[in-house]
């Protein structure tokens, strides 16, 4: 085992991750209601919710536990005292992470008229999904050290996807700690650990945001991500608070020109309202809304075929 070899496995391992996210479908859905539509459009910005006021609060806990349980299976593979130490240090990243997971996120389906949407985010089928251009909703990789754009990223449901996954990365680490206590090393030990770590956190940030119970897998998400803080530990985000569903959440404002070149407009394409939604009324609405906007042949309004009163 040499450095050069755990070196490519490195690169292997980003770029493996990296092209899970590469094929993005042609147009993304984000349910809405009125509030958030009109926000939107008026602002030209697109509201990105810390993760730790996600509708679901269990979502980081399952992707914690995924690793955890994954991790442990290599114990009966290496040395005892290596395992442990190993075994420590993932336990160390995913703490600091379940405790303050400084990501905002904004969630996006490639169905566009979904029941369970319209019951959980679209205003019980009296809000609205907006169908962006997924090629403009963020990079693959962000470019900016010092303040990383936000990334696309698909949610993944598989979960032996996501332990085969994550057991690369353990192995990686435990065949890297194997290499730095051969006692041939010549660089400083900090150096070394820092090689495999590094990449290692970087994807905890990641899976602890992608990785859901499968139970979910009908919503086929795909999520747009903003890193509150950059590779120093550096907050460079600037936070807002609002109102949702009766309770307070931060959120950042994401503006599309950081990273779309001079164009600022959100890249909506079609707006589709929801089942229990009056159509005439809507559809005029919505119309004059995208002239007043000044987007009156850029943006086409749908009405959703779901046959859905509303009523639980």
């Amino acid at each position: 085992m040499s450095k050069a070899s755990l070196s490519r496995r490195i690169r292997t391992l980003g770029k493996e991750w990296s092209n899970l996210h590469a094929k993005r479908p042609r147009i993304l859905y984000h349910y809405t209601d009125a509030q958030g539509l009109l926000g939107m459009l008026k602002t030209n910005r697109l509201w990105a919710t810390n993760s730790r006021f996600m509708n679901d609060p269990t979502e980081v806990e399952y992707a914690a536990r995924v690793i955890r349980e994954t991790a442990l299976e290599q114990e009966a593979h290496y040395p005892s005292t290596l395992f442990k130490s190993v075994k420590h240090g993932i336990s160390e990243v995913l703490e600091v992470y379940e405790g303050d997971n400084d990501e905002y996120i904004a969630c996006f389906c490639e169905e566009g008229d979904l029941l369970s949407q319209w019951r959980g985010y679209g205003a019980v089928g009296g809000g609205y999904a907006l169908g962006f251009q997924a090629e403009h909703l963020g990079l693959r990789e962000y470019k900016t050290i010092e303040a990383p754009e936000p990334v696309l990223r698909k949610v993944l449901y598989d979960q032996k996807k996501q332990k085969y996954l994550v057991r690369k990365f353990v192995k990686l680490l435990l065949d890297w700690e194997i290499f730095c206590n051969n006692g041939a090393r010549k660089e400083p030990r900090a150096s070394q650990f820092n090689y495999a770590w590094r990449l290692f956190n970087w994807f905890v940030s990641e899976c602890l945001n992608c990785f859901k119970d499968p139970a979910y897998a009908e919503e086929k998400e795909w999520r747009l991500i903003q890193y509150g803080r950059n590779t120093k530990a550096e907050k460079f985000v600037k936070t807002d608070f609002r109102a949702s569903r009766n309770r307070i959440v931060e959120y950042v404002e994401i503006e599309f020109s950081r990273f779309n070149g001079k164009d600022s407009r959100l890249p909506i394409k079609t707006i589709r309202y929801g089942p229990t939604l009056d159509p005439k009324v809507t559809e005029r609405a919505l119309r004059l809304l995208c002239i007043s906007i000044g987007c009156p042949d850029l943006i086409t309004v749908q009405r959703s075929g779901v046959p859905f009163s509303g009523y639980q």
